[in-house]
Parts: structure tokens; C-alpha cells; sequence
């Protein structure tokens, strides 16, 4: 492990200590970028505008991989969610915005949002169906995406079915297939 290494925690991560001291409010209003409107907010950003805002934190980010700029903004978007899971029903204006974002193909960042939803959307939630079957849609066939479009696929059931509304008839989501049986169970009579 070399200094630089040891500097980010050992294993390529960033250290979690500079996410610790950003205030939960000024973590709300950045995700959607709020208040400045150069900032695209947390949710769009890519992994190098995270490693921008941290360049006054992190002496050597300049020589970090993209991989582990990535992950900076991973830890970025995992701790907003925290945050706003923790606002709950004071910030229902940002369920669309997650809703939006729930199409990531990054796993830790879709998997954060998915946490937060139930959180802070009103239930019923008219237009969650629709957006989380647009996530899945997003998700079929990334093979890397399979357990994280069961996930979506579970919440988009909750929102179909919480505080007693009727699932919408008309969806786009394939059904799941039957399982098969297993072999030699037939019956002899």
C-alpha cells in the first residue's frame, strides 16, 4: 500500500470523514441543486465534478482513477439519501427527482434511492408506478442489474398497492415466470 493509498482508506476509497461534516440541510438542497443554479446537484453529477468539489479536501485527487472519483460520488449520493430519508415528509418535493434518478445503472446509487422513496413520498404516490416502471424497463437485460430490478420491481409494488390504492391495469413490467418444476417429481399412479 503506498502513501496515497493509505491516504484514501487503504482500499482505493475516499475517506467517509469528509462526508461527516456537511449539514443535513445543505445535503437536501444540493441534491436537487437548489440555491445555485451552476451546480447540477448530486443526482447529476458525474464522477468527476464529485472530485472537483472536493479538490480544496483531497490534496492528490487529481491522480485518482475515474473508478475512484466514481465512488466518491457514490458515497456522495448514498449519504444524501441518508439525509433525506432522515427529512422524511418535509421533502416529498424531491420525489420526483429520485424517481428520475432511480434509472441508474450504478448499483450503490439506484439502491440508496430506492432506500429513501418510501421515506418521503406521499402514499399514494400518483406517478411512482410509472416512473419505477420506467427504471425497470431501463434495467432489462443488464445482467448486472437482475437482483436491483427485483428491488425496483418490489417498491413499484408497494407504491401500487399503499395507502389503498388499486395497482393501474395497464403496466409495461413482464411478468416473472413461472418456476420450474423440479425434475423427477412426477407422480406415478
Amino acid at each position: 500500500m503506498d502513501e496515497n493509498e493509505a491516504s484514501r482508506g487503504g482500499r482505493g476509497r475516499p475517506p467517509s470523514r469528509l462526508l461527516r461534516f456537511v449539514p443535513s440541510e445543505h445535503v437536501v438542497i444540493h441534491v436537487a441543486g437548489y440555491r445555485n443554479p451552476r451546480r447540477r446537484g448530486t443526482l447529476k453529477e458525474t464522477g468527476d465534478d464529485a472530485a472537483k468539489n472536493c479538490t480544496q479536501y483531497i490534496k492528490d485527487i487529481k491522480d485518482w482513477t475515474k473508478d475512484e472519483k466514481t465512488g466518491l460520488l457514490e458515497g456522495e449520493v448514498e449519504r444524501a439519501m441518508l439525509e433525506i430519508g432522515k427529512q422524511g415528509q418535509k421533502v416529498t418535493n424531491l420525489t420526483d427527482v429520485l424517481l428520475d434518478a432511480a434509472k441508474s445503472d450504478d448499483r450503490l446509487i439506484r439502491q440508496s434511492i430506492l432506500l429513501a422513496l418510501p421515506k418521503i413520498a406521499k402514499v399514494p404516490c400518483d406517478n411512482c408506478e410509472k416512473k419505477l416502471d420506467a427504471a425497470i424497463k431501463a434495467g432489462e437485460g443488464k445482467s448486472t442489474l437482475g437482483d436491483l430490478n427485483l428491488e425496483t420491481t418490489m417498491l413499484r409494488n408497494y407504491f401500487a398497492w399503499a395507502g389503498g390504492k388499486t395497482p393501474s391495469t395497464s403496466t409495461d413490467v413482464p411478468a416473472a415466470p413461472a418456476p420450474a418444476a423440479p425434475a423427477g417429481d412426477d407422480k406415478k399412479k
